[in-house]
């Protein structure tokens, strides 16, 4: 049955400064194993930092399975907490150590806004995080870097190649007084028409069949590969965050732990002690 109709679907990509990767002959990395050498390649500080992601506790916690999932981590075995694995361990350690040696000052209290505000304005070279940030790139009113930003499905891993998605859906509240008005609202907010003029603008929208109207292809606002890197994520997308209902106390367990890693915590023990917090959260909530 339909418990809500989907309205925006956001993916992880890689965003990267094509001014940047062009003058060097590089390319956006096809594999985590690229990565980090393609990194260091650009981080020139303090006039550019090799990368920014999302270091704050809770906010950390939806881009940290682009690492984490190629790796061939995962949230749940068998009903039970799994962020002890040596992939958690190998992700872990993957994430923390690009902000720490690679990122720019305090990027262990970024959250999204920080990070692309830094990107906006021309202080790093790569940035992973949801599509739907990508429109302010290309503001000529906001960004330094318009036209100077390409676009790319993140790096596949050991794991396989995956992008963590996030949908918005719109539902009825069962203790409305106005249920019609409400249903027939978000009817028209997730019609075919406005979510053909939202992906023109650069929204990740909840319809496939978007993709297909002719307005979409003769009049985008973002560039060619913004449009490919997000079908192509949405081709090898994963639900992002476990579905659970202690989600959101999940994000901070997690999240601690990965600021804990930036700060230079061995990964190793900071997931033992995010193991036991999150086995104990799914002992409360999910049995």
């Amino acid at each position: 049955s339909i418990s809500a109709l989907a309205a925006f679907v956001d993916a992880n990509v890689f965003f990267y400064r094509k001014d940047l990767f062009g003058p060097k002959g590089l390319t956006p990395p096809r594999t985590l194993a690229d990565l980090e050498p393609l990194v260091k390649k650009l981080h020139a500080p303090p006039a550019t930092y090799g990368i920014v992601l999302r270091g704050l506790k809770n906010a950390n916690a939806t881009q940290y399975p682009s690492i984490l999932f190629p790796m061939g981590g995962t949230y749940l075995k068998d009903g039970k907490a799994a962020l002890d694995s040596k992939e958690q361990v190998a992700a872990l350690e993957m994430y923390t150590r690009l902000l720490r040696q690679y990122g720019p000052p305090g990027v262990v209290n970024f959250n999204w806004y920080e990070c692309s505000a830094a990107f906006m304005q021309g202080q790093v070279a790569i940035y992973m995080d949801g599509v739907n940030f990508a429109s302010q790139f290309e503001d000529a009113a906001k960004s330094k870097v318009i036209g100077k930003v390409g676009y790319a499905v993140l790096p596949s891993g050991p794991g396989g190649h995956f992008s963590p998605i996030y949908i918005t859906g719109m539902a009825v509240n069962a203790q409305s007084r106005n249920h019609e008005a409400a249903y027939l609202f978000a009817q028209w907010a997730t019609n075919k028409t406005n979510m053909v003029r939202e992906l023109m603008a650069g929204v990740g929208v909840g319809r496939t069949s978007t993709w297909d109207s002719p307005d979409v292809k003769a009049k985008p606002k973002m560039p060619a590969d913004w449009y490919q890197a997000y079908q192509a994520s949405l081709k090898i997308g994963r639900q992002g965050l476990p579905e659970i209902v202690g989600v959101t106390e999940y994000r901070d367990i997690i999240g601690v732990a990965i600021q804990k890693g930036i700060e230079g915590a061995p990964a190793a023990q900071v997931l033992a002690q995010a193991q036991k917090d999150f086995q104990d959260l799914l002992n409360r909530t999910e049995s």
